[in-house]
């Protein structure tokens, strides 16, 4: 709305969801400062979402009816490893071809130090691998060393998504 000054990231993120109508949910997990946030197009709430989710490291999940927003690194892990090695645990593991992961993410990013500019960072793998850019276009003010950290994130998580580890449990792990 053009006003400047930082707001919680829960609050953007409640803002956002309220904007579309979404009524049950839980941002109390979530923490970090947005400096601003530009919406500038009719966009759906999961597309106005996705550059703060990759900027802050955080995801969603439906809990209870309820959208519940968390930090991935404070997600639980509920599951027995113990009985993940039992053999009536069906495994299978899979990994797709390296060179399908980009070897470079390019952030763009508004730069308040200089003037609200457009600026643009980058992180690039640094094995002899071949591959593509993942480019990010963030319509959010940041400093370049997150807007870099972020760069840096989506090309792990690339990378760790090329491997992967399907697990079939019985009923006794359903929670």
């Amino acid at each position: 709305n053009g006003r400047a000054g930082l707001s919680g990231l829960g609050e953007v993120v409640l803002g956002l969801c309220e904007r579309a109508e979404e009524s049950s949910v839980d941002v109390s997990d979530l923490r970090g400062a947005v400096s601003g946030y530009v919406v500038d197009s009719p966009a759906a709430a999961r597309d106005a979402l996705e550059p703060l989710m990759s900027a802050f490291d955080f995801t969603v999940a439906e809990r209870d009816g309820a959208l519940v927003f968390f930090h991935r690194d404070d997600a639980p892990i509920a599951l027995d490893v113990d009985a993940l090695t039992a053999s009536s645990v069906a495994r299978t593991y899979a990994q797709r071809d390296a060179t399908d992961a980009p070897i470079e993410a390019r952030v763009r990013f508004i730069d308040a130090a200089r003037d609200y500019l457009i600026a643009g960072v980058s992180a690039r793998r640094l094995d002899r691998a071949e591959g593509g850019v993942a480019s990010i276009e963030a319509p959010l003010v940041l400093e370049p060393n997150v807007a870099e950290a972020m760069a840096q994130r989506v090309l792990a998580e690339q990378r760790a998504a090329a491997e992967t580890l399907d697990i079939g449990v019985g009923p006794a792990q359903l929670a």
